[in-house]
């Protein structure tokens, strides 16, 4: 067997071990599983770092993108990375729960659409890198929002139910999880912004100009506007609570139309289908 799908086999058991100790914390049986759920994602997250750096020298890459199952490879990896550091600052423990069926489905395709990466068609140059690297960060932090606002909606309906059980009661308020919608949305749009003004830069130094008609480059501007729109309103208090949530959880639709939507009427160098 490839020791690339023996590796990708692994971790997604890594991804799953912790989703079953995170359901278990959830489920009321005691708090001694969250440490568990979390110990278990750091060593699934230094895991996929390993898996990233084995791929990286295998295809003599330095960020291994090229196919679509390093693509939602990465993206996974990307969102435990954020949800980690997020961690520090946040309180985000009842996130794995939801999180964690994203990472793996993310992961687990990886795994079932496997295949010889072909040679990358394109210049590495740091413009390109940072490119990469910021647009996977900005998705991961938007991926993070998504849950928080998917939480938002499970705790404002058991609230209007006046049904609590132990699960509502794990979840934090209401403006915890919209403070936590807003904060990841406000730190992935300087990391698009980022990754659009780097691969402007890159496109024209590779074909003589900052703009391109690529449907990537189209739908991730167009999602930078819907974001740059959304984070505005709620700063000048247009919106907020429910509205801001709603907003968010079509943006992140935007993001996956654009990450992976796009694929099947592109046919450049973002297109990880081919």
């Amino acid at each position: 067997m490839n020791l690339s799908v023996m590796f990708l086999g692994g971790i997604n058991g890594l991804y799953l071990l912790s989703f079953v100790l995170f359901i278990l914390h959830f489920s009321g049986t005691g708090d001694g599983w969250k440490p568990w759920a979390n110990r278990v994602l750091i060593l699934s997250f230094l895991a996929s770092s390993c898996f990233v750096v084995y791929e990286a020298r295998a295809t003599g890459t330095v960020l291994p993108v090229t196919a679509l199952y390093q693509a939602l490879f990465f993206f996974s990896w990307s969102m435990v990375l954020i949800y980690l550091l997020m961690s520090w600052k946040l309180e985000l423990d009842t996130f794995g729960l939801v999180l964690l069926p994203l990472i793996m489905a993310m992961s687990g395709t990886a795994l079932v659409f496997f295949k010889q990466p072909p040679a990358p068609a394109y210049p590495y140059n740091q413009w390109f890198l940072m490119h990469v690297l910021t647009a996977f960060l900005a998705y991961a932090s938007f991926a993070l929002s998504f849950v928080g606002a998917l939480l938002y909606l499970a705790q404002n309906r058991g609230l209007k139910s006046k049904k609590m059980n132990a699960f509502y009661h794990k979840l934090p308020s209401l403006e915890s999880l919209e403070s936590v919608v807003y904060r990841t949305m406000v730190l992935g749009f300087p990391l698009l912004t980022l990754a659009l003004a780097s691969g402007f830069l890159w496109t024209r130094e590779v074909y003589g100009g900052f703009w391109r008609w690529d449907p990537k480059i189209v739908a991730s501007t167009l999602t930078w506007l819907i974001y740059l729109g959304i984070l505005y309103v709620h700063y000048v208090s247009l919106i907020r609570g429910r509205k801001v949530v709603m907003a968010s959880l079509f943006a992140f639709f935007c993001v996956l139309l654009t990450f992976l939507g796009v694929n099947f009427f592109e046919t450049g160098i973002h297109n990880f289908l081919r």
